[in-house]
């Protein structure tokens, strides 16, 4: 990219922008970073954690089809990792898991069996 505005596109950046789009390229005309996760940034774990939860994201949803509740839940999820001061436990990845598949549609039954129907107890 050779756009003066480029090192606005960092990784784990909140970034709004304008694009102009000529003859199928599309050219970066204006960039402002929102935040910049300076703390995820300086910390090897923490890049590996919020790239993990971005790599979610990517592999699960379309190009082009904006998801606002993704969106927000992947933001909401770089702040917890940006403001942890040590690591975060794995099942704050599990229920990021979770309610990213929830928002996609695919909310897993917990509750009873899909295919016989039977109730599932918390005791059992």
């Amino acid at each position: 990219m050779t756009s003066k505005q480029s090192g606005h596109l960092e990784p784990f950046y909140l970034t709004s922008f304008h694009l102009i789009s000529t003859h199928g390229t599309e050219i970066l005309t204006q960039a402002h970073v929102e935040e910049s996760f300076s703390a995820i940034h300086s910390d090897l774990a923490k890049i590996g954690l919020a790239a993990r939860l971005a790599e979610l994201v990517d592999k699960l949803t379309e190009e082009h089809q904006p998801v606002p509740q993704v969106f927000d839940l992947l933001l909401e999820a770089l702040r917890i990792v940006e403001q942890a001061p040590d690591r975060l436990p794995p099942l704050f990845v599990r229920a990021y898991e979770l309610k990213l598949m929830s928002a996609l549609g695919y909310r897993p039954e917990l509750n009873q069996c899909v295919v016989g129907e039977e109730k599932y107890s918390a005791l059992q």
